[in-house]
């Protein structure tokens, strides 16, 4: 697992625990898994402890925030349409990007 992380509010804990197995790799419901370590984190912490993309999931098992891969060319962005959030290195669509991104993602048009 990643080293702590410190934040405004004080250091992060980064400590995962192993998805649960069963049809596929997920997590318990408010929690997300970072595909880079293969852990879940609350969602809480996601964005300190995981480096990369991450899948967050419903009450009902879902995915609530899956992010894809930025484009780089010149900088990291997304295509049109789509929000980038630094702290994950992540894309989203806006309908979720704000409620998957620790601080304001940049949506373009």
């Amino acid at each position: 697992m990643s080293a702590p992380d410190a934040s405004a509010d004080g250091p992060v804990s980064c400590n995962g625990t192993h998805p649960l197995i069963d049809g596929g790799r997920y997590c318990k419901a408010g929690e997300c898994r970072c595909e880079a370590t293969d852990a879940c984190f609350p969602r809480s912490v996601i964005a300190a402890c995981c480096k990369g993309n991450f899948q967050c999931f419903d009450a009902d098992g879902g995915f609530q925030c899956m992010g894809t891969h930025p484009l780089i060319d010149g900088g990291r962005y997304c295509a049109k349409g789509v929000c980038y959030c630094p702290t994950s290195d992540s894309c989203f669509s806006p309908e979720i990007a704000t409620s998957c991104c620790a601080v304001a993602p940049t949506c373009t048009k």
